[in-house]
């Protein structure tokens, strides 16, 4: 497994996604794909595809 989700049982509901130890070796991997991402969102937008961020890759390399 990769990634473990956790369900809280609050309102508004709230779910938190982490990785696992094995996932976690992935880790350099997913922020260079996040970074990608954010380098061709300003295109995809201006091509007309719906692009939103809820987090930077900035964030990423310090969990």
């Amino acid at each position: 497994m990769i990634v473990t989700r956790t369900s809280y049982n609050t309102v508004p509901p709230k779910v938190v996604y982490s990785l696992t130890p094995y996932g976690s070796r992935l880790h350099q991997f997913l922020v260079e794909m996040t970074k990608l991402g954010e380098e061709l969102a300003p295109h995809l937008a201006k091509a007309g595809a719906p692009i939103e961020f809820d987090y930077h890759y900035q964030e990423m390399i310090h969990h």
